[in-house]
């Protein structure tokens, strides 16, 4: 019978995480060919991870307010639409065609 691990058990922490990747590095190559992983390249992809995380907290917490924040931006839209003066169109393209076609 197969048994499943529990999940607490397949988790790994960081150190160990960290050791898998620099081996894996090593094993591709890393032999001075600069392929293996660096300090530098966990920093970023930690930040990138702490990127996303944030912006999936931001929208989530955001839901609860998001159908005000359409309504302010269709209100805005329709004020701006009633309120805001428009140019008087000109006509100097259908004048000069009139005047060429007349001619």
């Amino acid at each position: 019978t197969l048994v499943m691990p529990r999940p607490e058990d397949i988790v790994l922490n960081r150190r160990e995480r960290e050791d898998i990747l620099l081996r894996a590095g090593r094993a591709t190559g890393g032999g001075g060919s600069g392929s293996s992983y660096t300090d530098q390249d966990f920093a970023q992809a930690i930040r990138g991870v702490v990127k996303i995380k944030h912006q999936r907290l931001r929208t989530v917490h955001n839901l609860k307010v998001a159908w005000l924040e359409e309504r302010v931006e269709v209100l805005t839209k329709m004020f701006g639409r009633c309120v805001v003066r428009r140019r008087p169109r000109t006509r100097h393209l259908y004048e000069q065609w009139k005047k060429g076609v007349q001619l």
